[in-house]
């Protein structure tokens, strides 16, 4: 659910680069309404989500609003020039926050040398898949029965974004 008192903040991005912003972007990674409840195995899927973004050369990006650090997004080079992306955000900045900074994110990770964007997204998380639409990533495939919740097999959405493409 959107905190209807965080809908007007805009947020800034920047390079998580102290490890103190590294450990505030783990808590809300775990944070119960991020994660989301009935993944399993959960520790496996937590623990890969941490090393993936503590790893060196992944590329981290903030999003602040003001010195709090509100959510942020990582990626991992899976080519010379694309990037599978990873966004956790604390609840309260879903929404307009959220859709208002990935232009911003966009420029920054074209600007670290990403020229094309993945994410994998479990096709029952509808608010997940519609953002993906509204900041310009389209649909490039599916990969069947990939994750499991409440002790289901679930597909995943594969989406893709080519930088510098208008949206």
């Amino acid at each position: 659910m959107v905190n209807k008192g965080k809908q007007d903040v805009i947020l800034d991005v920047r390079p998580i680069e102290s490890d103190a912003d590294l450990l505030s972007l783990v808590k809300i990674l775990i944070h119960e309404d991020v994660l989301g409840n009935g993944y399993t195995p959960v520790e496996s899927i937590l623990k890969s989500a941490i090393d993936r973004l503590i790893r060196p050369g992944v590329l981290r990006l903030g999003f602040y609003d003001g010195a709090k650090l509100a959510g942020g997004t990582w990626g991992e080079a899976l080519t010379s020039i694309t990037v599978q992306l990873h966004i956790a955000v604390l609840p309260e900045y879903r929404g307009k926050p959220l859709v208002g900074v990935a232009p911003k994110a966009f420029q920054a990770l074209r600007a670290m040398g990403a020229q094309k964007l993945l994410g994998l997204i479990p096709a029952f998380n509808r608010r997940a898949n519609f953002f993906m639409k509204m900041v310009g990533f389209r649909t490039e495939g599916l990969s069947s029965e990939a994750i499991m919740k409440d002790g289901e097999l679930h597909n995943l959405v594969i989406w893709g974004k080519r930088l510098g493409e208008e949206r």
